[in-house]
């Protein structure tokens, strides 16, 4: 779903332009690299037309020319995330949870994730996740994340070989990459298609590593 789609989603905004910004508590909110976002940092809501809302860092834009008018020119700046969606709810959650028990709807963001390589196996499927207003930082996910409902993230999976043949493993990687870049453009220059690779060992390879004669000759 492109920004565009996104920003004509906008319901109305809290507060309207005529009042000025909220400011953040402190461990209110955080960046999308998990850095804490400042105590009384100026911010806005965007509250969209599926209930959902898009917490916004305002930022103040210098004064133009040599004349101040007295005007402050502000303009946004930075998606912000809730440190605890659930317990700290906004003012339009609030209201749309009070009057929509049965539709609890909660805030999701996501986070990057540690991911193990499944070498037993010998091939995998990986998970990625980018936001929709943060779209050059693309950042692995796992399974779990990647099912959330999140509609402010694009999201992929693919598959991915670890062992083999090396030139073999790098051609599958790079075909599975390229069906990938089709619905999230630009992960293919992201991942290194040899990324994880384990190259195989012959078998006098492996007894050498069992007996512990590795490189030494006997």
């Amino acid at each position: 779903m492109p920004l565009t789609n996104t920003i004509e989603n906008i319901e109305f905004e809290i507060p309207s332009e005529q009042w000025p910004n909220l400011r953040t508590k402190e461990w209110e909110f955080i960046y999308s690299d998990d850095v804490p976002v400042p105590e009384n940092t100026p911010y806005r809501i965007w509250a969209m037309k599926d209930k959902s809302e898009i917490y916004i860092k305002m930022r103040r834009l210098p004064p133009r020319g040599n004349i101040d008018l007295g005007l402050v020119e502000e303009e946004y700046a930075e998606v912000m995330f809730k440190m605890d969606p659930i317990n700290n709810a906004s003012l339009r959650s609030q209201y749309y949870e009070f009057a929509n028990p049965e539709n609890k709807q909660r805030e999701v963001y996501l986070t990057s994730s540690r991911i193990k390589p499944m070498y037993d196996r010998g091939i995998m499927t990986r998970y990625f996740a980018r936001s929709l207003l943060q779209r050059e930082k693309i950042f692995e996910i796992d399974e779990f994340k990647y099912e959330l409902d999140t509609s402010f993230y694009e999201k992929v999976q693919l598959l991915w070989v670890l062992k083999g043949l090396k030139e073999r493993v790098k051609k599958a990687n790079n075909r599975f990459l390229t069906e990938a870049n089709k619905r999230m453009n630009g992960i293919r220059d992201f991942l290194d298609p040899l990324e994880f690779y384990k190259e195989e060992s012959t078998p006098l390879e492996e007894l050498q590593k069992r007996l512990g004669t590795s490189g030494t000759g006997y």
